[in-house]
């Protein structure tokens, strides 16, 4: 048996390099575009806190990132910010209920509404209400 054979990739290195190669091909924020997607995020989370815990970074960076004072590397930390919060600009996200498109805030207040055992208006929430309790996009894409 060859060496080869006993290799195991590891999920975790095969995930560092997919950001690796999306960092590189992503062309240098400028700080305005990194500033505007964080607000947004922020907006949409409720909290730089928030932020921070779903990019993996911690609250004095994004804090850092949203004073202009980041020492750190600036594509990275856009690269994951845009990872997870891109459909807040683009608008759309895929919900698995409804097998179509559905606007993140719909979503998000779906989620919520299915958490708190609360009843909305709609088709398209009777027809998800069960799944978005458990569902693990929740405003995400």
């Amino acid at each position: 048996m060859s060496e080869e054979n006993l290799i195991v990739p590891n999920p975790e290195t095969e995930k560092r390099k997919e950001i690796r190669e999306e960092i590189k091909n992503i062309p240098p924020p400028k700080l305005k575009e990194v500033m505007e997607l964080l607000e947004i995020a922020i907006d949409y989370e409720g909290s730089a806190n928030a932020v921070a815990r779903v990019i993996g970074y911690s609250k004095s960076a994004v804090c850092l990132v949203r004073k202009g004072k980041y020492d750190g590397n600036a594509n990275v930390f856009y690269a994951k910010l845009k990872r997870e919060y891109d459909f807040l600009i683009n608008g759309i996200i895929m919900c698995p209920g409804i097998k179509g498109e559905m606007h993140p805030k719909v979503c998000k207040q779906y989620k919520e509404a299915a958490k708190a055992g609360k009843m909305l208006k709609g088709a398209a929430f009777l027809q998800v209400k069960d799944m978005c309790r458990y569902c693990p996009i929740g405003g995400r894409r």
